[in-house]
């Protein structure tokens, strides 16, 4: 499909401003004993889970790009820190659900808003028609891949 190039710079931008809010709160709060336990890069598989919502370790593997062994690996640690806990289905007991429990939420939702004021910022220059054109053709494409609601 012609003229992706600039869809995956977009891509690549914004994931770089989502590492850089990680980063920068994790600089200013890892005095606090929950964020210190923890790296930059779990930070941002914390924010991962957090924005899916209560996941499989299959679905982990799936957004985080991490092996079985690396996922499970990632996640028993975390539960063993207490930033994440794991929910057993009632009805199949194999099925388990990984999510962030509340100690940690309230880090995460000010690391999105971080995110997110960065992001206003790197696109204060472009004016309201373009802000609403980028906001039409996102809409357009996440719905084409079945993604607008998550």
């Amino acid at each position: 499909m012609p003229g992706l190039n600039h869809y995956f710079r977009l891509h690549q931008a914004i994931e770089r401003i989502r590492k850089e809010a990680i980063a920068e709160y994790w600089e200013k709060e890892n005095k606090d004993d929950i964020i210190a336990a923890l790296t930059p890069r779990q930070m941002n598989y914390l924010m991962i889970i957090h924005k899916r919502g209560p996941c499989t370790l299959q679905e982990i593997m799936g957004l985080t790009g991490l092996s079985a062994s690396a996922s499970s690996t990632a996640v028993d640690k975390l539960v063993k820190l207490g930033i994440l806990h794991r929910e057993t289905d009632e009805t199949n007991r194999r099925f388990i659900r990984v999510s962030v429990t509340a100690e940690l939420l309230g880090h995460l939702e000010k690391i999105d808003h971080l995110f997110r004021e960065k992001v206003r910022f790197a696109l204060q220059s472009c004016g309201a028609e373009d802000i609403s054109a980028l906001e039409q053709a996102s809409g357009r494409i996440l719905t084409s891949m079945g993604t607008a609601k998550q």
